[in-house]
């Protein structure tokens, strides 16, 4: 037997053996967020999955505390009791909400951040989103930031308290000078966390950042075991001490510092998360007024642990969301963070100073994008599909524009049983680019959020929203049952892009456009080509939104009579230059016309006809054409106005044949859904094409049956075309052809 001292010795190179081959613990994965947000400001839901549970808090709205005790509309001279309908009210409406950027610059909540927007771009301290997740024994916090110039930027807190208990208001760790009631508090910064126990020692937390996330890993153990009563900000972190919260001194910003526009600075909390304020508001009464009072107060959220757990408990999903309310999305286009500004007309609030924002435009760069939406109250008891009208506002506006100043518009529509849209143009460039790219994703979004019928969405806006409408429309006028431009008009040369889309824009004499002449030259050219439009120039009114007000019986019966046309017999296309291809808008056609490319130095003009479509014939001299004067009797008394319209021609129908016809000038190429077109290259079917051409065209049908198909031309055999995943692809040469394509035996 071994002594006593070897054995011991052996055992001991034994364990020391099994602990270096006993794999260690494994850290916990970090979860994989897959829950869909809700995407309304200052709301919280469960997942589908009752997983996740998911709060929008909103962007741009990282203003701080009402330092100077005045709200936005405080800056403004008020009118004193007239009729809402007088131009006293919509100047003053204007002057509040919309006029050159003034509003931008008088906030409820009155911080700025330091001037060096390369290091502190808007929204550096906006926390746009903040999710919770259960895995295990461990709670997964997710902040998502509007702005993340760098990892160690900001800084957020999440407090924890037990549903119905009372603790006392304690004030928040880290120096963010506000008090809530909470028993756990967690804090993270950069790639830093802790969570913070009332009267413990505070514990550090696993943190990881990402993609303008920040996420936290919390043992369960550590927090209220009951259902948890909710608070939460964000600021800046002080860069002399990354897990503080920066100070804002008082009077303004320097180049390395914030400020606070006012005397005191209650709190360095920019951004509450919870405030009561209504589902919808710009003007964020309650989260200025709070964090001057430097006490959270009732701005919190409850959530079930229990529900994350995985515990099956039925949770009844919310309603659709109705009233006025704003919408967060994640756009596909990203430019950087924060907001460029730059020079822009002036503008400065009555009884007020010229501060910062006012005389700039601001161009919103960011991934997340939002807009204004209203939903009447019985949207979800009602069944089937709803029309959409998407108003776009006016030169440096913002969404809110159309629930304050073209007035009765959202009253009408509500009545009426629309929905309505007011996407923010990114950059005041008139909807053109980017700013088309907004309009697209908002009614993108709207429509998977509400059911929406895609045969009834109608686009109109003022001012800038004016022009934009007609731009936006003449990119898309597939999109659209019709548009209704106000005070705006520019006569681009894409007119001919609006044949199957009904026209009506309204004007006045002693507009912007003096006398109405874009207006009447875009009318013009629409009603020379015998299309749908109608333009309605007041006598007496400047450039005003009761352009709208006083014209909205007459609107709404427009688009009451409008229904989208899916497919028409024919498409005229003018092709736009402009396309985006990073984020998939290309501006090659419409309807069932696609792939149209314009020659060097040229802009492709093509109009084709499908025979196998019902369709009046092409004849714009037999167009009924008025011109007379109406008083449209609306509420400000100046409602004189000459009404122009031109209704197309009401010819006799075409017959029905399987035949396309092309007409091209300035192209290289394009390509026609047959299958939209209603035509038809299949066994013992053969396809009749005219082509008319000023160059040499490649044409492309697709939808086409079969392996190949034999191409005569001109009555002579051509080729034999392979196809190519249904697709046929004919070169024809410049000049009038007649061309047969049929199935190839």
């Amino acid at each position: 037997m071994l002594p006593l001292a070897r054995r011991l010795l052996l055992f001991a190179a034994a364990s020391l053996l099994l602990a270096f081959a006993a794999p260690a613990q494994a850290a916990p994965r970090w979860h994989k967020w897959r829950g869909a947000p809700t995407g309304v400001f200052r709301t919280g839901a469960y997942s589908r999955g009752q997983r996740e549970w998911i709060y929008t808090n909103g962007i741009h709205q990282a203003q701080g505390a009402n330092t100077d005790g005045k709200h936005r509309t405080d800056y403004f001279t008020k009118p004193g009791p007239i009729d809402p309908g007088f131009m006293q009210r919509d100047v003053y409406l204007a002057e509040t909400y919309d006029l050159f950027g003034t509003h931008r610059s008088t906030h409820n909540g009155d911080y700025q951040l330091p001037q060096d927007a390369k290091r502190y771009p808007e929204g550096t301290a906006d926390l746009a989103e903040v999710r919770l997740a259960v895995e295990g024994r461990y709670l997964y916090v997710r902040f998502a930031w509007n702005s993340m110039p760098r990892r160690d930027a900001q800084i957020a807190t999440l407090t924890f308290a037990p549903q119905g208990a009372t603790p006392s208001a304690v004030a928040w760790p880290h120096n963010a000078r506000l008090s809530s009631r909470w028993s756990s508090a967690l804090t993270v910064w950069g790639t830093g966390g802790a969570l913070a126990r009332r009267k413990r020692r505070e514990r550090r937390v696993s943190v990881r950042t990402g993609n303008h996330v920040t996420e936290a890993r919390i043992p369960l153990n550590l927090l209220p075991r009951a259902s948890w009563t909710l608070g939460g900000g964000a600021g800046l972190s002080d860069p002399k001490a990354r897990s503080r919260y920066w100070t804002v001194p008082a009077g303004n910003a320097t180049a390395t510092a914030p400020g606070s526009r006012g005397s005191t600075s209650p709190t360095n909390v920019w951004d509450l998360l919870f405030a009561r304020d209504r589902p919808w508001t710009f003007d964020e009464l309650r989260q200025g007024d709070d964090l001057a009072s430097g006490s959270v107060g009732g701005d919190t959220a409850a959530v079930e642990p229990r529900i994350l757990q995985g515990a099956v408990v039925r949770v009844a999903q919310p309603p659709a969301v109705t009233g006025d309310l704003s919408r967060v999305f994640e756009s596909r286009l990203f430019q950087g963070d924060g907001i460029h500004k730059e020079a822009g007309a002036a503008g400065t609030p009555s009884g007020g100073s010229a501060s910062e924002g006012a005389n700039q435009t601001f161009l919103y760069t960011g991934r997340r994008q939002y807009y204004g939406m209203h939903v009447p109250a019985r949207y979800p008891a009602s069944h089937g599909r709803w029309p959409l009208i998407v108003y776009l506002h006016g030169f440096t506006g913002l969404p809110d524009e159309a629930f304050h100043n073209p007035v009765g518009l959202i009253d009408t529509a509500d009545k009426r049983g629309y929905i309505v849209a007011t996407p923010l143009g990114r950059g005041d460039y008139f909807y053109k680019g980017q700013g088309d790219l907004d309009v697209l994703e908002v009614i993108r979004d709207v429509s998977k959020r509400y059911r929406i019928d895609a045969d009834r969405i109608y686009l109109m806006g003022h001012s800038m929203g004016g022009y934009g409408t007609n731009n936006v429309a003449m990119h898309h006028p597939d999109l659209f049952a019709a548009v209704a431009p106000a005070e705006g008009t520019d006569s681009i040369p894409l007119h001919a892009n609006l044949r199957n889309l009904p026209w009506f824009e309204m004007s006045a004499e002693e507009d912007l456009d003096t006398g109405a002449k874009d207006a009447r030259s875009l009318y013009g050219k629409l009603s020379a080509d015998g299309y749908d439009a109608t333009l309605l120039v007041y006598k007496t009114k400047i450039h005003e939104y009761s352009s709208i007000y006083d014209t909205l019986p007459r609107l709404f019966g427009f688009f009451g009579a409008h229904r989208r046309v899916r497919d028409p017999g024919i498409v005229t296309w003018t092709r736009p230059g402009g396309d985006m291809p990073r984020v998939g808008v290309r501006y090659d056609g419409a309807y069932w016309l696609r792939g149209v490319r314009s020659a060097a130095g040229a802009t492709a003009q093509v109009t084709v006809t499908s025979r196998a479509i019902s369709h009046r014939l092409d004849s714009p001299g037999a167009s009924a054409r008025t011109d007379r004067t109406v008083d449209e009797g609306g509420p400000t008394g100046r409602t004189l106005a000459e009404l122009t319209q031109t209704v197309p021609a009401r010819t006799p129908f075409v017959s029905l044949a399987n035949a396309l016809e092309v007409s091209a000038t300035g192209a290289l190429a394009l390509s026609a859904d047959l299958r939209r077109a209603r035509l038809v290259v299949a066994r013992g079917k053969a396809l009749n094409v005219t082509v008319v051409a000023d160059r040499s065209l490649r044409l492309a049908l697709n939808h086409v049956a079969g392996r190949r198909v034999s191409v005569s031309v001109d009555g002579h055999p051509a080729q034999i075309v392979r196809l190519r995943r249904g697709t046929a692809s004919l070169l024809v040469s410049s000049g009038h052809h007649t061309l047969r394509v049929a199935p190839h035996r």
